[in-house]
Parts: structure tokens; C-alpha cells; sequence
């Protein structure tokens, strides 16, 4: 592993980098987290994506898209509960754009031998959780 990735990668580190990237609108640091079969699914995104290079071309995608708009994205740390356990995931909310309604998103990861295999994202009412006032830039 090289010095950027850090060894036994936590869900923690993992949320910072997602929400880094977002409040960034640059996922670079973030897609080396990712192993090459990583899945990322989203109540938003209507196919699962299966691999690191359609998750690369997807996030890439949709922040550009973002930058465009000049829209207002916020990601924050939070604390939440999910069907198993309470995990380390991240809050998003993205801002008004012409009339449309602000959107809100709760992210949690899975990992697997140093690497994120999985990105869920998920209606916020779904989850019970806290702020944790962190929004890593």
C-alpha cells in the first residue's frame, strides 16, 4: 500500500474521504480507496454500479455536473444506525437548483481487506443517526 492509502482503513476514514470528496466536488483521493469490484448502490441511481471505473465515471460525472450548476453540496460526518449496528457513514445535502428541492442522502461503506467494496446511499428517513458537526474539507 502506498502512503496515501492508509493501512486497515476504517469506516471512519472511509466516510472522511466520501465526504471530503463531495465537499471538494473532487473524488480523486476518494477513488483509491475503492477496490476494483466495488459496488455502489443508490436509491437515486436506478442500476447498481459494479466496478471502481463505472463508480470513477459516475461520481466524476455528477460533480462536474454540480460545478456547472454552481450548486451547494454539504457532507458531514455522522453517527448512524443501520439495520445491524451503529456505524461511521456520512450526511449529504445538496442545495437548490431553479426551484428544485434541496436533497438529502445518508452513505455508508463496507470494507474489506483495506479497501471500500461497497457505497450505499439512502433516503435519510431510513436511518436513525446524529451530526457529529464534522464536515471534512
Amino acid at each position: 500500500m502506498n502512503n496515501n492509502e492508509p493501512e486497515n482503513l476504517t469506516q471512519k476514514e472511509a466516510a472522511t474521504a466520501y465526504a471530503r470528496a463531495w465537499n471538494r466536488l473532487d473524488c480523486t483521493d476518494f477513488l483509491k480507496l475503492l477496490a476494483e469490484d466495488a459496488h455502489y448502490s443508490s436509491q437515486m441511481v436506478l442500476n447498481e454500479l459494479k466496478n471502481k471505473q463505472e463508480i470513477s465515471e459516475y461520481l466524476t460525472g455528477k460533480m462536474e455536473t454540480i460545478k456547472g450548476y454552481g450548486d451547494y453540496v454539504k457532507a458531514e460526518l455522522a453517527v448512524v444506525q443501520s439495520p445491524l449496528s451503529e456505524q461511521i457513514g456520512v450526511y449529504m445535502t445538496r442545495g437548490v437548483i431553479e426551484g428544485f428541492k434541496a436533497e438529502e442522502a445518508v452513505v455508508l461503506f463496507e470494507i474489506s481487506e483495506d479497501k471500500i467494496t461497497r457505497v450505499n446511499m439512502c433516503m435519510p428517513g431510513l436511518f436513525g443517526g446524529r451530526l457529529t458537526g464534522e464536515v471534512p474539507e
